[in-house]
């Protein structure tokens, strides 16, 4: 039998690149590419490298109108949104409308009709729910940037439970069940991920509740910062 051909020993792998090259690079993009989304995207993701988060950006320059880049990078890193592709955040990010309210400024009202999951980019949220007490309400919780309410009434069509509004000047993504449900049709795995959020989110509910009920009116709001 012929001797066998000895095999051509393998390249080594090529060495990853330090963040000071990774920035170098981005650097070159941001000031020389002609595609404006392109330039967007890589300035993005240098202040990322640099440790700076998307609602830091907001508060850095004067407008607060995201690209489409930015929404994709920021829906990554909220829990609803956990487990979606690149392609499904930005299916959801050419939807996803930016809605900006002022402090004091009524969201929801309790009782209207929901559709509409908010995710907020910068600002604090109130949510609360009418006491038993005519005038009366009670604190259910305080959301801030990544967090996100309204989900429950994306499918089922039910009015909002809870009244929310702008505790200061808040910036939110506002995704319509409409656009939603169109994408759960075109990825059937994306509604069984969508199913096991809103669980999660009933099973907190219900924890809430149980300790409300074993729990003073005037502690109330302490138990709700420690839940958060």
């Amino acid at each position: 039998a012929p001797p066998e051909t000895p095999t051509a020993p393998l390249a080594p792998c090529q060495q990853l690149l330090s963040r000071e090259q990774i920035s170098a690079l981005l650097s070159i993009v941001v000031n020389t590419d002609p595609v404006l989304e392109v330039r967007a995207a890589a300035q993005a993701a240098q202040r990322l490298l640099d440790g700076v988060t998307l609602p830091q950006m907001l508060s850095q320059r004067e407008g607060l109108m995201l690209s489409t880049i930015e929404k994709i990078i920021f829906l990554r890193e909220v829990s609803f949104f956990e487990g979606m592709t690149v392609d499904q955040l930005k299916v959801l990010a050419s939807v996803a409308e930016e809605r900006l309210f002022a402090e004091d400024e009524e969201i929801v009202a309790q009782g209207a009709p929901s559709g509409v999951l908010y995710v907020i980019v910068r600002g604090k949220v109130a949510l609360e729910r009418e006491g038993q007490r005519k005038g009366s309400s009670l604190r259910i919780a305080t959301l801030e940037a990544y967090g996100y309410f309204g989900e429950m009434g994306l499918f089922d069509e039910s009015p909002a439970s809870e009244r929310a509004f702008a505790v200061q000047d808040t910036l939110c993504l506002a995704l319509r069940r409409e656009p939603l449900i169109a994408l759960t049709r075109r990825y059937p795995d994306l509604s069984l991920r969508l199913i096991h959020v809103l669980s999660r989110r009933l099973r907190q509910a219900t924890d809430r509740i149980a300790q409300l009920t074993a729990t003073r009116p005037r502690e109330l709001h302490k138990v709700f910062d420690r839940l958060e």
